[in-house]
């Protein structure tokens, strides 16, 4: 007989913040947000269906982007 582990996970949720300095660009900060989203979508183990990246908040320190994918 064979022994099913029911809480084994098929995905792993990533969720974290990428900080920026206050002198990086408007620009550059949208092509860091591009960067990105771009890498998840053509990494082979990223789940494409639920993918984001986006500006997210001024922090006290830095300029944050979001991050939120499966893999």
């Amino acid at each position: 007989d064979n022994v099913t582990n029911w809480s084994r996970r098929d995905s792993r949720r990533i969720k974290c913040k990428v900080g920026a300095t206050y002198s990086t660009p408007p620009a550059s900060l949208k092509k860091a947000v591009d960067d990105i989203n771009d890498m998840l979508v053509n990494h082979k183990n990223i789940n494409n269906d639920m993918i984001m990246v986006y500006f997210d908040e001024f922090a006290a320190s830095s300029l944050n982007i979001f991050v939120y994918c499966f893999a």
